[in-house]
């Protein structure tokens, strides 16, 4: 696409012009945000459960003190949030954050099978890692054994990516990335001995599966301070930090993803005395309930002799109930039976 326009372009000696000095005419001072490093121990260093940062936001805070005062060294410091005290330094996108490994370590407990770790389950329809890493979640044996997946798959196993619109943002239009905005994710693990037909014997294989789904929230984001400069250049080069006063602290904004897990499970097993209760209190049910299903059949058939049940099926009236039966259509009042009150 051709655009009319003109920009002034610094030319290298040997005849060069350097993409980052580049950029379209009508763009403005619009700049797109680079992706940045961070190491894993400073990027799990905010507080408030598993949290991993997408991107980053790092600001300069200037201290003051609380009484107005000059005297900086021994006042009661003041850090606050007015342009005159807080200047962005950078902001930045983690590179390559889909990459990013994520481990999942469990262990269950009942009271018929003990406590037991992963290596000791059945992991229903999760490859070994030394096999495939290309599904959702692959399992590696070592040390107790634990599963492994990345943000990449986490997040489709959801039917998202980061690039995707989070509609639940406040932002005008309701229009930002999960990228910059955020994202809360559930994962329950469940267990169970209860996938084999044969498992209402407490013998089923115990083993686990995942479910993940996505939490809607507006944001997700954690914030640290930083006083010592060492630590500060995990963020930024240390040219960033010329300006910064002995008490001066830098304050890290992050966006990112959330990932809360939680175990639970379903276990069957066999108990002999509750089924033997079961088996005895049964048998004399079925006993009488099919003598009821013969006595009716035989009365609606004319029988002309009691059944051999135990019970005075042919009888108009039951003994010592006070119950009568209805007579049968056709019968014209009778029982249907010739045996009457003699068969009592």
């Amino acid at each position: 696409e051709e655009v009319d326009g003109y920009m002034m372009l610094k030319i290298q000696p040997t005849g060069m012009v350097y993409l980052k000095d580049v950029q379209l005419c009508g763009a403005g001072s619009a700049t797109t945000r680079r992706c940045g490093y961070v190491n894993d121990v400073d990027l799990h260093s905010f507080k408030g459960g598993n949290f991993i940062p997408t991107f980053v936001q790092v600001v300069h805070q200037k201290a003051s003190c609380v009484d107005g005062s000059e005297n900086i060294k021994t006042c009661q410091l003041d850090y606050k949030t007015t342009a005159d005290y807080e200047q962005q330094l950078d902001e930045f996108f983690i590179g390559s954050i889909e990459q990013y490994q994520v481990q999942f370590t469990h262990t269950f407990e009942s009271d018929t099978l003990g406590q037991r770790q992963m290596d000791q389950a059945e992991h229903f329809g999760i490859p070994s890692c030394a096999i495939s890493m290309l599904y959702p979640f692959c399992y590696d044996a070592s040390d107790g054994g634990h599963d492994m997946t990345s943000i990449g798959l986490l997040v489709g196993l959801i039917g998202q990516n980061l690039s995707n619109n989070n509609a639940e943002t406040d932002h005008v239009g309701r229009r930002e990335t999960f990228r910059t905005s955020g994202m809360k994710l559930h994962v329950q693990v469940k267990y169970s001995n209860l996938e084999d037909f044969w498992s209402w014997t407490g013998s089923g294989t115990v083993g686990y599966t995942y479910e993940v789904e996505q939490v809607p929230a507006e944001s997700v984001w954690r914030s640290k301070t930083i006083t010592r400069k060492e630590e500060m250049r995990a963020w930024v080069n240390g040219d960033m930090l010329v300006n910064f006063g002995d008490h001066d602290r830098m304050l890290i904004w992050a966006d990112g993803i959330e990932i809360r897990a939680h175990v639970s499970g379903h276990f069957g097993q066999l108990d002999l005395s509750s089924l033997l209760v079961l088996l005895a209190s049964a048998g004399p049910l079925l006993f009488f309930s099919g003598a009821l299903v013969s006595c009716m059949v035989g009365v609606e058939e004319g029988v002309d002799e009691d059944l051999d049940l135990g019970l005075p099926c042919s009888s108009d009236t039951y003994e010592g109930s006070g119950m009568s039966r209805m007579p049968l259509s056709g019968d014209s009042g009778s029982t249907g039976a010739r045996g009457g009150d003699d068969a009592l």
